[in-house]
């Protein structure tokens, strides 16, 4: 008996056994819960960032082609977004607009649990985003037409400095504007400092009477084998365009200076910029060396064919 008893007292019972099923049991339901909660969260996440990826390639293609997307298949075919772009649910997304805004919207099946709660977070994460609170279940987000050279499209989109020659880059515009004129690049220049320059042949200094900045004519691609015209105050006579190999493009010059690194441009739209100083005796002509001592302030940015005239602007020198 008391061997038997011995054994006994060794063994489960049958509650102990029951409790640490439970626990495993505890274990394995925490476990599962956590799995399908981290899941959804990156299923959310993953939604939200593919609806925003397809308004900044409506953005995008908007700033190309001066109107909005009429479809997702749109953006597909102009390699603006991926082939297959399909919400993390299996459900697709659609895109409309009222000419001011795109809008991308996704829309949830039905029978997903918890549905209504992951649409209220889906448009938290987004930038105007929106969701309905009941079937069936949407979220939106929307962005407003891109503001350079569109529905505002006096606005600036590139100024930099250039000597006498220099070759300025032409902004790439959209065909339209948000009403639908035409936008064509433009260019405003303006002298700001010039020295070191010399009547040649005579050593007799004159007085200033003006000082005026502007292109050398339209805008040239130099894809077709020809720059823009030369200034024709220059002793050169150069029509390409050479980028100073050790400062970082857009900064261009027509003459490269002495023991300056240059790299001739093929490629690209420019304009020529030409500084024009007038003394008592005539017209200064630039050298390679003096031209250097020049500085022009250049300007771009698209304009609407349709833009309003505003006042004019006067640039005087003494």
């Amino acid at each position: 008996m008391k061997m038997i008893n011995r054994y006994m007292q060794k063994g489960f019972t049958l509650v102990e056994m029951m409790l640490v099923a439970a626990i495993i049991s505890g274990f394995i339901f925490l476990g599962i819960s956590y799995t399908q909660q981290r899941t959804r969260a990156l299923m959310i996440d993953r939604a939200s960032a593919q609806m925003q990826q397809i308004l900044n390639a409506g953005l995008s293609y908007y700033i190309n082609n001066g109107n909005w997307p009429a479809d997702i298949a749109t953006l597909k075919t102009g390699t603006y977004l991926p082939a297959t772009v399909v919400s993390p649910w299996g459900t697709s997304y659609s895109v409309s607009n009222n000419s001011t805004v795109f809008t991308v919207t996704l829309t949830l099946p039905s029978t997903l649990k918890g549905v209504s709660g992951i649409a209220q977070i889906v448009a938290g994460k987004l930038p105007f985003g929106v969701a309905t609170t009941s079937s069936p279940y949407t979220v939106t987000s929307s962005v407003n037409i891109p503001a350079q050279s569109l529905n505002n499209v006096g606005n600036l989109s590139y100024a930099g400095v250039y000597h006498n020659g220099g070759c300025v880059p032409v902004p790439q515009c959209p065909n339209t504007d948000a009403t639908g004129s035409s936008v064509v690049p433009e260019i405003q220049v303006a002298p700001v400092s010039f020295s070191g320059f010399y009547d040649a042949g005579s050593t007799t200094g004159y007085p200033l009477t003006s000082i005026t900045a502007s292109t050398s004519g339209n805008y040239v691609d130099l894809s077709l084998g020809s720059g823009p015209a030369a200034c024709g105050n220059s002793t050169s006579t150069t029509t390409d365009c050479y980028s100073d190999a050790t400062v970082e493009s857009p900064v261009v010059y027509s003459v490269p200076g002495p023991n300056r690194g240059s790299v001739k441009i093929t490629t690209g739209k420019y304009w020529r910029v030409c500084l024009y100083v007038t003394t008592q005796a005539g017209s200064v002509t630039w050298d390679s060396l003096t031209g250097q001592y020049t500085a022009i302030l250049a300007m771009t940015r698209c304009k609407s064919t349709n833009e309003t005239s505003g006042s004019t602007m006067n640039v005087w020198a003494y």
